[in-house]
Order: C-alpha cells, then structure tokens, then sequence
C-alpha cells in the first residue's frame, strides 16, 4: 500500500521540458530556493509590450515571470489564493504569495505540478489585481482572512519571504530586465516589425 502511494507521487518532468504558464517548479538562486508558480514567460527576440508603461522592448535575454509559493498555509490573507491538490495534483496544498518578479529560465528545475489553463490564468489575475472582485467570482479558490495591519502576525512572514526568498531569487534576472526597459527597444540593425522598413525575420512571431 505504502508503495502505491509512493508510485502515485508526482515526479518531475525532464529538464529539458518546455517552461509554460502554470508550471509549478522548484526555482533557485542567491543561495536560497523555493516552489515557484510560472506566471508568464518572455523571450530574447520577441517584442515585449510592457504592460505598466506599454513601452516596447526587445529583451536582450529570456526570462519568466513567477510568484513566490510557500507550503506554510497559515499566513494566507485575502490576497493570497490557496492552490490545493486538486488544483495542482501535488500532495499538499500550496500558497500563492502576491510577491511577483522575474527570474532566468536556468533557475527552474522539472515541473512538480502544474494548473491547468483555466485556473492558472484566474490565479495570475487575482495575484496581479488582489483588490478586485475576482476571488468574489471564483468561490472554489480558497483564500485567508484580510491582514490587520502591521501588528497581525503574518505581516512579518509576508515581508520575510519578500527579503529572505524572492529577492535574492530575483536580483540578477530583475537587474537585466530593467536594462532592457532603460535601454534602447530598437537599437541598430533591430529586425522587428515595429519597426519601419524592417519587418520581422521569417519564423519570429511577436509576443
């Protein structure tokens, strides 16, 4: 029996597995490591809208968007979506900290679990606009009670995850990104369609 439950246990895919939106892996960097939800992923070569500014970049390295995941339930507030097993097929429940950033694919290890289409984008907008009424439209997705303020207990946990995990996680692939939004979108020679009398080489599709 106890091997049953054993062979039931999701494995990691290869390495070599594609990084799509949804993937649960295990991300590491800046002498620390941690579950990590993929959120969105941006390539070296596409163009890039940002969405803040809406300004275009070419990114001169891949990178992916993810938010911090902790197995540490207890400290969920209103903000932060519970990703149970069923949702993941992991055998323990997860949570989805609204603490987002950049990291470079090479940080990523196999695919633990993964959110199907659907509920990973639900999870990506309730992470990305958390006072909205998005959680009121999905009851299935769990959530924590609404921080009190800087004396509620969980608000230490939260800022300790931000310092201790997700920015050393984060520090060179941030760094990088906001070379490119400083940076010139289109330099010399740049083959994108944006711009004029360049169009985009054969094969490369525009994000």
């Amino acid at each position: 029996m106890a091997l049953a439950r054993y062979d039931r246990r999701p494995r990691p895919r290869p390495l070599s597995a594609p990084v799509v939106p949804g993937d649960i892996r295990i991300c590491t960097g800046g002498g620390t490591c941690s579950f990590v939800l993929v959120l969105t992923t941006v390539k070296h070569g596409h163009t890039y809208v940002d969405g803040h500014g809406g300004q275009i970049v070419r990114p001169s390295c891949d990178w992916v968007n993810i938010a911090l995941l902790t197995g540490n339930i207890d400290i969920a507030s209103d903000t932060t979506p519970i990703l149970t097993t069923g949702m993941t097929g992991l055998p323990f429940q997860l949570l989805a900290m609204n603490l987002l950033a950049p990291i470079f694919p090479h940080q990523l290890s196999g695919c633990y679990g993964q959110l199907k289409p659907g509920p990973a984008r639900t999870v990506h907008r309730m992470l990305l606009d958390p006072d909205s009424n998005i959680f009121l439209g999905h009851p299935e997705i769990s959530r924590g009670l609404p921080l009190s303020g800087p004396q509620d207990w969980r608000w230490e946990q939260h800022a300790l995850m931000l310092t201790d995990q997700l920015q050393p996680l984060s520090g060179d692939a941030l760094q990088a990104v906001l070379a490119d939004l400083d940076g010139d979108p289109h330099p010399a020679g740049c083959p994108c369609s944006a711009c004029p009398g360049r169009p985009a080489p054969a094969g490369q599709r525009e994000l």
